[in-house]
């Protein structure tokens, strides 16, 4: 018990640290501007790009060290408080901080069991091959070096520097609280975006449909970067809505989307096709303004606010995948761009073991495959290698039947079926779906 109580107590003063300059970032940029009910949300989300810049910076600059990253804690905590002394807190009615404090408590409570199996000593696969092998190496290198015959190494990989911050903090374990963490952020930003953008009430039900699925289970309880890359995606989502909408913090909300889409381009390969999916949500403005004779100031506001931060944030991986590598893409691209440790043969077996995955790729298999996910996933990469609830089966029927009419319900599916599309034709992994 006591064991499990330090790594809680741990959780808790890391997630802290990570929060800070979110809150004073949020303060000094939106001052008293109450964002719609998705103030917290902002400061988590911006704080976690305040760290990721930071431990990519000192990753390169090999400075990747306990001292250097506790001295950006230091900055952090004093500019939060000189903002809680300059910028007090804004009246926010539509934020619902109790409701929201309750909403989090039981998700917490509820998730207890998950935390506990998280706190265990042992890694999985994946986590023993890179996702915690990769911060151990930068670490001991003081930052990025070349890893030789390690493709994951020249990967987007922003929730690893997380982890190697978890590291600095306390140890590896702390990393797969971190990723524990995420998972609770999902729910946390289904809630909170659920009652900003249609009523409170429904924000409830984030918890227990996300916890449906046994996928989602696993990946409470080990260090992989899918429930990262699952908050950045939901935080973008949420964030993009109220930007469509015609509110006095559209502008600031888009360039929230943006920062979250960034950062989920630099978690994964396949980054940047989530933050189109995101993008192409704008397209309702985008019509309005072409309507009202501004389509021009608003495709500027969105190359600037949404499409530009998702550059910023993912360049400086296809910078490094070229410094080390000659491919910004490596290995992707392998006959164009070329990139070392590797050769046309295994660009063919590496095509060829991605699309082995999933039960075919014939018209009829991609016909068949909306059901296929939810009524005959598995264990095994022949069944997608994950499981699906099969409630949702007949929840997304319900869903498009009886909420069409609501945005929000038009935008999610949307936004979810773009996705399968785009998931379908690379690596049909359950958890990357």
């Amino acid at each position: 018990m006591s064991y499990l109580l330090e790594y809680a107590l741990a959780l808790a003063a890391f997630g802290a640290l990570l929060w800070l300059p979110g809150y004073a970032l949020e303060r000094a940029l939106w001052r008293r501007q109450a964002l719609g009910g998705l103030r917290g949300l902002a400061r988590v989300a911006l704080g976690l790009v305040f760290w990721t810049a930071c431990a990519f910076g000192l990753a390169t600059a090999g400075a990747l060290a306990r001292g250097p990253a506790a001295a950006l804690a230091g900055v952090a905590a004093l500019a939060a408080l000189a903002a809680r002394a300059r910028w007090p807190e804004a009246a926010d009615p539509a934020h619902g901080a109790r409701d929201t404090a309750l909403f989090a408590a039981v998700s917490t409570l509820v998730c207890l069991p998950l935390f506990a199996l998280a706190a265990g000593p042992s890694v999985s696969w994946d986590a023993n091959t890179y996702h915690l092998t990769l911060p151990r190496i930068y670490l001991a290198a003081g930052g990025f070096r070349p890893i030789a015959m390690s493709v994951y190494s020249n990967w987007p990989l922003g929730t690893e520097l997380l982890f190697a911050l978890a590291m600095l903090a306390k140890d590896y374990v702390l990393a797969k609280l971190l990723h524990f963490g995420f998972g609770l952020l999902c729910v946390y930003a289904g809630y909170v975006g659920c009652r900003a953008l249609h009523r409170p009430l429904s924000g409830w039900l984030a918890l227990p449909l996300f916890l449906t699925s046994e996928i989602v289970i696993l990946e409470f309880t080990i260090a992989y970067v899918d429930l990262a890359q699952a908050f950045f995606v939901t935080a973008g989502f949420v964030f993009m809505l109220r930007a469509v909408g015609r509110t006095a913090d559209a502008s600031g909300c888009l360039l929230l989307s943006g920062l979250c889409c960034g950062l989920a381009s630099g978690v994964k390969v396949t980054g940047l096709a989530s933050a189109a999916v995101i993008g192409v949500l704008y397209a309702p403005a985008l019509d309005e303004a072409r309507r009202r004779g501004a389509l021009r100031k608003r495709l500027l506001d969105f190359g600037l606010r949404f499409a530009l931060p998702v550059l910023v944030l993912w360049l400086p991986w296809a910078a490094k995948a070229a410094w080390y590598t000659g491919n910004p893409v490596y290995p992707l691209f392998y006959e164009a761009l070329g990139g070392v440790d590797w050769s046309p043969e295994l660009a063919e077996r590496f095509r060829s073991w991605q699309r082995s995955i999933g039960m075919g790729r014939e018209a009829l298999d991609y016909a068949l495959l909306p059901v296929r996910i939810f009524l005959e996933g598995g264990p095994g990469y022949a069944r997608f290698d994950g499981r699906l609830h099969p409630v949702w089966v007949a929840l997304v029927p319900f869903a498009l039947l009886v909420g069409w009419r609501l945005r929000l319900v038009r935008s999610g599916l949307a936004a979810a079926a773009l996705w399968l599309a785009i998931w379908s034709l690379g690596s049909q992994q359950m958890r990357f779906l």
